[in-house]
């Protein structure tokens, strides 16, 4: 009986083997081409040429410098992924300062079918330690009004003499990210500070979640927005919040205006305070009101 069940289980032992040794097999070729496809890539886009490529397409899109002062690091799998240290984006020629952001480290997953058509979209930007500053004039400019957002330019429209080169973005995820508006006619200028902010865009809406500090008090942030792409086009970037402090909760739904209108803000804001705490911590001082209060205005 022994000798009868080894000679039955014995051709599917063999299939076994021989299925282990097709697989085995299949792996080593896919293992070879995955290498040839990373030697060619890195051959044909080592990390200068991709940081360069980059640097390039940002400025043609924005009609900005794009620096990336620091060091590079690149990834190829399962995204192209650079990562830089110490990047710049410029301020326009009018505007204080020479950079509206500044990062001490970022890192970029970009599409591959895109760059092989020179196009390119970016999958994911994270930021790590970055100051953004917004600046208005007062008179209409604004420094997040990129060159080519021009009044009446359709989509897909570029600078003159040609199409803008195609860039995509779909997300943004920052830590230790301050971001400070200003307005040089007013000279006023607000601050808040994010511990942790996300803006992941699909369909043309961009979904926001965010935590930090405005003044001395701690806020969540969330809600949706136009696309990252859209902010500062002429027909204004529209925005639905909702926000939350230990003391005070709120929302504010509305549009922010760019071209003539830039600096611009139309909105309906509403705001309910549990206790004067929450307007302390902001420096705000009001004679003592009976609590909670709720408040709503039209900006």
């Amino acid at each position: 009986m022994g000798a009868a069940r080894v000679q039955e289980d014995g051709p599917k032992v063999s299939w076994r083997r021989r299925g282990a040794r097709i697989a085995l097999i299949g792996f080593a070729v896919l293992a070879v081409l995955l290498a040839a496809a990373f030697f060619f890539v890195r051959q044909a886009y080592p990390p200068e040429r991709l940081a360069a490529m980059l640097a390039a397409q940002v400025s043609a899109a924005t009609g900005r410098s794009f620096r990336i002062d620091g060091g590079l690091s690149l990834r190829l799998l399962p995204s192209i992924a650079i990562e830089a240290r110490d990047i710049a984006l410029g301020n326009p020629a009018w505007a204080e300062g020479p950079d509206m952001l500044r990062a001490h480290r970022v890192a970029f997953d970009i599409e591959w079918r895109a760059l092989l058509h020179g196009a390119l979209h970016i999958q994911r930007v994270d930021l790590q330690d970055a100051d953004l500053k917004l600046l208005s004039d007062g008179a209409g400019r604004t420094n997040w009004q990129f060159e080519g957002q021009n009044e009446g330019r359709g989509e897909g429209q570029g600078h003159a003499g040609g199409a803008a080169p195609s860039v995509a973005l779909d997300e943004i995820d920052a830590t230790g990210l301050r971001l400070s508006f200003e307005n040089l006619a007013k000279g006023s200028t607000q601050t808040l500070d994010f511990e942790t902010l996300s803006l992941a865009t699909k369909d043309d809406k961009t979904r926001l979640r965010a935590a930090g500090l405005l003044g001395q008090s701690h806020w969540t942030i969330e809600g949706e927005t136009g696309a990252l792409v859209a902010l500062g086009r002429s027909d204004g970037w529209p925005f639905d919040l909702r926000f939350a402090s230990d003391k005070a909760s709120g929302s504010a739904k509305g549009s922010l205006g760019s071209g003539v209108h830039g600096g611009e803000l139309n909105a309906q804001v509403a705001l309910r305070l549990e206790s004067d705490a929450a307007l302390l911590g902001l420096g705000i001082a009001l004679p003592s009101l009976p609590m909670p209060v709720d408040a709503s205005a039209t900006i």
